[in-house]
């Protein structure tokens, strides 16, 4: 698997060869966005159906019974 670093590092990397200096900051910043980007929304649903799900699930159930 690749790595974060691996991807930003290459990135920079043609962004440096292709514009210089302007081109490395840009692409470098472009995909580390992106990568938090992705992460956050890769975690957003775990997090938020377990905790979500299962409060108003055993809640309601409870107070249900």
């Amino acid at each position: 698997m690749i790595g974060a670093y691996t991807v930003g590092k290459r990135a920079v990397k043609f962004g440096y060869e292709r514009y210089g200096v302007p081109g490395a900051v840009a692409s470098g910043g472009a995909v580390l966005a992106g990568y938090l980007i992705v992460r956050r929304v890769l975690r957003s649903p775990d997090g938020g159906s377990e905790s979500g799900s299962g409060s108003d699930g055993e809640g309601g159930s409870a107070s249900e019974e």
